[in-house]
């Protein structure tokens, strides 16, 4: 395994939480990407190659899966592990996000920071050992 750190990308509007999300990955040895709306972080696709990426599903200028939509499309993000986070769980359609936009997990706020870095640990480790 190279000593690179995987890359990244946390698309979410609330400061806050993108500090915490930030702090807790990076702490995990991962390098981390933070984009406000999902405007920025089809920026930052362009730029870096991303391991990973969480998206906030509800946000301004462009919200999670508009964001979602946009990075499939997207040469080399087709098959990207994407999980998604929202407040109105009760409002998304998991089927629908899965099928169509490939969100392999979704977490419902509030949720723990240490959650979302396990569940990374867990899918990037089964991307490398499948490659």
């Amino acid at each position: 395994m190279s000593s690179v750190p995987q890359r990244i990308l946390v698309v979410e509007d609330n400061k806050a939480m993108s500090s915490v999300l930030r702090f807790n990955i990076q702490r995990a040895g991962y390098e981390v990407f933070v984009a406000n709306n999902g405007v920025e972080g089809l920026e930052i696709i362009n730029q870096h190659a991303i391991e990973f990426i969480i998206s906030d599903y509800q946000m301004p200028q462009m919200g999670g899966y508009d964001f979602a939509l946009q990075m499939r499309k997207t040469p080399g993000y087709e098959s990207v592990p994407l999980a998604m986070c929202s407040a109105k769980g009760f409002e998304l359609n998991p089927d629908e996000l899965s099928e169509k936009l490939q969100v392999i997990k979704l977490f419902y706020k509030p949720f723990s920071p240490r959650e979302i870095v396990n569940f990374i640990n867990e899918t990037l480790s089964e991307t490398v050992n499948k490659s």
